[in-house]
Parts: structure tokens; sequence; C-alpha cells
């Protein structure tokens, strides 16, 4: 996959980690990459806070939501 012609790849992983003892963790992280063009254009650093701004949705909003979220923000027009 060439990121040359995507421009930006959003890539949202959940993890969850299950113990001996039953209990579970969860962690969902967002990893953006993004073309140098891209990267350049983007003087506010957008880009680059996102991962530390999707952590800060899902404290405040929840996963489910912070994901419609996301979607409708990359997905609009």
């Amino acid at each position: 996959m060439s990121l040359y012609v995507l421009g930006i790849v959003y890539t949202v992983t959940w993890s969850i980690s299950i113990s001996y003892n039953t209990s579970m963790e969860e962690n969902f992280t967002l990893d953006v990459f993004a073309n140098e063009q891209m990267q350049m254009m983007d003087r506010r650093n957008i880009l680059q806070n996102a991962p530390d701004k999707f952590q800060e949705m899902i404290g405040l909003m929840g996963i489910e939501k912070t994901l419609d979220t996301l979607i409708g923000a990359v997905s609009s027009y």
C-alpha cells in the first residue's frame, strides 16, 4: 500500500488482554500515517496530535461515540 497515493491512513487498534484470573483489559489506539505532502500541509499538527485527542475523546465520550465522531470527521466533504 502506497501512502503517497492514499495521503492519510488512520488505523484504530483494539487490543484485549485477559489474565489467568479472568480479568480483562481493553486498549484502543489510533495511529495516523501521512505522506510528506500531507504532513507539510498540517501546520497545526492535527495529524500528529490525533492519537492523544483520540484517547481524550474515549475518556469523555466512550469508544462508540468516539469512533462515530472520527468516521464522520474523516469522511466529510
